[in-house]
C-alpha cells in the first residue's frame, strides 16, 4: 500500500508488473517496441482479476511490483547480493530510460528488509524508508497470504512468477501444500515467525549503521489514520515534492483479525520481536494483551 501511495505522487519511477512480464526484453534493451506488456493487460483481463485475493490492491499491467520478482525471472533470486549487483543495476538502468522525465527510482521488495547494510554497500547512494506493522498482524496476514495462494493457485502471481508458475501447475508438491494448509497450519506459522524474526534483527543490524538521513521509517497505523500528512512528510525527507494528492482516499480496507495459530504464540512472539517492536514506537505486550481480549468470548460485549 505504501509503495502504490508513493507511486500515485508522481515523482518517482517504479517497477510494475509489465515490467516483470516483460523482464526478457526489459534486461536485453534492444530498442525494439514491446508488445508483452499489452499481452500481460489482455492475459489479466481475460482472468478477471480486480485485486490479488487477499489485499486491497489492484491488479494490472501498472500495478507495482517487487524488483524480487525481476531478479528472478533472471535467474538471479529474489534478494539483492553481490553476485547479482550488475544484473539489478541494469534492470535499474532499463526502467529509467523507458521514464522521459528520468525521475528518482523507488524500489520495493520484502525480502530484502532486512538487508539494507548490505544493500548500502552495493548501492551507496541508496537511501531506505521502512514501514513496519504490528508483528502479530504481519505474521496473521503472511499466513493467510500462504494459505490462500498454496491451496488456491493466483493466475497473477503465476504470470509474475516463472517458480510460483511452476508449482501452481505441480501434482505433488500442490497437494502437499494443500495439506500442510489444512492440517499443520502450527508449524506452518513457526517456519513464518522464525523467518520474520530473522528479517527483523537484520532490520534492526542495518538501522544502526544508517545515518540520519540515509532512511524514513513509518509505522502503519500512523499511515492509515494520517495517509496525507505520512506521505508528505516522506516526500519532504526524500526532497521531492507533488501536486496536492488526497492519499487518504486511496486506504482500503485491512483484514485485522489476529489468526488464532499466532495468538496461541503470544510468549514466543514477545520473545521473537520484543526488540525490535521497543525500537520502532509499539508497546508489544499491550498489544498482544489486548488481542487476546478482543479474540476472548468471555469478553465479548452481550
Amino acid at each position: 500500500m505504501l509503495y502504490e501511495l508513493l507511486a500515485a505522487s508522481g515523482c518517482f519511477s517504479i517497477v510494475t508488473a509489465r515490467h516483470v512480464v516483460d523482464a526478457d526484453a526489459l534486461f536485453l534493451g534492444d530498442g525494439r517496441p514491446s508488445t508483452s506488456g499489452f499481452a500481460a493487460l489482455r492475459r489479466l483481463a481475460s482472468l478477471g482479476l480486480s485485486n490479488r485475493d487477499v489485499e486491497a490492491v489492484r491488479v494490472g499491467p501498472d500495478t507495482p511490483e517487487e524488483y524480487g520478482f525481476l531478479l528472478d525471472r533472471r535467474h538471479a533470486g529474489f534478494t539483492l547480493t553481490a553476485g547479482n549487483a550488475h544484473v539489478f543495476r541494469r534492470l535499474c538502468e532499463a526502467i529509467r530510460s523507458r521514464d522521459p522525465e528520468r525521475r528518482l527510482l523507488l524500489l520495493k521488495n520484502p525480502w530484502d528488509f532486512g538487508h539494507a547494510d548490505r544493500i548500502r554497500r552495493l548501492i551507496p547512494g541508496a537511501r531506505f524508508v521502512f514501514i513496519h506493522r504490528n508483528p502479530l498482524h504481519v505474521l496473521s496476514s503472511t499466513l493467510r497470504f500462504i494459505a490462500n495462494w498454496g491451496t488456491h493457485p493466483n493466475a497473477y502471481l503465476a504470470l509474475l512468477s516463472d517458480r510460483y508458475r511452476s508449482f501452481a501447475q505441480s501434482e505433488f508438491p500442490l497437494r502437499a501444500a494443500r495439506w500442510l494448509c489444512a492440517h499443520a497450519r502450527g508449524p506452518l506459522l513457526n517456519a513464518i515467525l522464525g523467518y520474520d524474526a530473522m528479517q527483523t534483527r537484520g532490520y534492526l543490524r542495518s538501522r544502526a549503521t544508517l545515518g540520519p538521513d540515509a532512511a524514513i521509517d513509518v509505522r502503519y497505523e500512523d499511515l492509515c489514520a494520517d495517509a496525507n500528512g505520512t506521505i508528505g512528510a516522506i516526500l519532504h525527507g526524500m526532497g521531492v515534492s507533488s501536486a496536492p494528492i488526497n492519499y487518504a482516499a486511496m486506504i482500503g480496507p485491512s483484514a485485522s483479525r489476529p489468526a488464532p495459530e499466532a495468538l496461541a504464540r503470544r510468549a514466543r512472539i514477545l520473545r521473537a520481536f520484543g526488540k525490535y517492536a521497543a525500537a520502532v514506537g509499539y508497546d508489544l505486550q499491550e498489544l498482544l494483551e489486548a488481542a487476546s481480549r478482543r479474540d476472548d468470548p468471555r469478553e465479548a460485549a452481550p
